[in-house]
């Protein structure tokens, strides 16, 4: 099936990038339901200046007739589809080793993200149907540093809390040690 790609930055500041993506095509493969279209989109921005990193980026996903697609999982209109995500995040950063003469760097970071998996549901018959029990909606607030002793290794470790929506889900922390090769 035929689908549409798009993107468009702009980049006219230094250490600035700004920009939209989008992608509008079939929301399903092969046989299963015709005539189902999925739009998803972005929106994203980074900015850098001396040691300093800024990135942010939020997108959404809307399927158009998901309750087809629910309809041919489960005939009997008992079937659920979602038809509407989104999420975002935030991060900054600072280099603590940016201003001093040395090939090393030490990043430290906080990041914030939203996610949304299941905002909307639908069923066979195109009514919303509650998501209490999908819920899946989260945000999680991550510290860390970032060690670079060469451009292409990094050694990390970061402290993840996330913050489950449904109260029946557990919130988590998670403290990560993790080491990267880029080759």
């Amino acid at each position: 099936n035929a689908a549409f790609v798009g993107r468009l930055d702009y980049s006219g500041m230094a250490g600035l990038l700004v920009g939209a993506s989008l992608y509008h095509g079939s929301a399903t493969q092969g046989e299963y339901v015709s005539g189902t279209t999925a739009t998803m989109y972005d929106l994203h921005l980074s900015y850098e200046n001396s040691g300093f990193k800024a990135k942010a980026l939020y997108t959404a996903t809307q399927i158009d007739d998901a309750d087809k697609i629910a309809a041919s999982t489960n005939p009997d209109a008992t079937g659920n589809s979602i038809s509407d995500a989104n999420g975002y995040y935030v991060n900054v950063e600072y280099d603590v080793l940016a201003q001093m003469n040395t090939e090393y760097k030490l990043p430290v970071f906080v990041q914030y993200d939203y996610i949304n998996p299941v905002d909307t549901v639908v069923d066979a018959t195109n009514t919303t149907v509650p998501t209490t029990d999908l819920d899946a909606e989260s945000t999680t607030t991550t510290v860390g540093i970032n060690f670079f002793p060469h451009e292409q290794v990094v050694l990390k470790l970061d402290y993840a809390m996330v913050d489950y929506e449904d109260s029946s889900v557990e919130d988590r922390d998670t403290l990560s040690f993790s080491f990267g090769l880029l080759f």
